[in-house]
């Protein structure tokens, strides 16, 4: 005769096996399933960074055809009387004047219009520039100018 402690043993045995039979009925294809999706998402980042390296070169190119034809341009027109509003000119933060966001003895003291340096803006647009930064940092060798 079979004591209980073994027929328990066969009888917990066979419920951890019927267990992990039909789960593994639901995981095996779920795990396919996420492979698969997986395997997608890094084709398609892939594809993503290389149309975007394309579109950048692109990018780079144009501009700096476009500079170089608003150069011809500006030698064919006749010289203006220099005059600067402010729709040409951005604020730059002078150094010597204290930030209100850092510590000062007057911390009551905020930045006004009298505060602010203006310099002139470049004709090379904000985008070309941060590319050409970007281009640097990563050592591309991209040269808008």
């Amino acid at each position: 005769m079979v004591s209980a402690a073994t027929f328990f043993f066969f009888v917990y045995l066979l419920v951890f096996v019927v267990i992990g039979f039909f789960s593994s009925l639901f995981i095996i294809p779920l795990l396919g399933i996420s492979f698969v999706f997986a395997i997608g998402v890094v084709a398609f980042g892939f594809c993503s960074n290389l149309s975007f390296k394309m579109a950048q070169v692109v990018y780079v190119r144009a501009d700096t055809f476009l500079k170089r034809v608003l150069d011809k341009m500006a030698l064919q027109t006749q010289p203006a009387q220099p005059q600067e509003t402010l729709s040409t000119l951005r604020p730059v933060s002078n150094p010597t004047i204290p930030s209100p966001l850092r510590q000062t003895a007057r911390p009551s003291k905020f930045v006004t219009e009298e505060d602010v340096i203006f310099e002139p803006v470049s004709a090379q647009s904000a985008i070309a520039r941060s590319l050409e930064t970007t281009a640097k940092e990563a050592g591309n060798g991209y040269k808008l100018s």
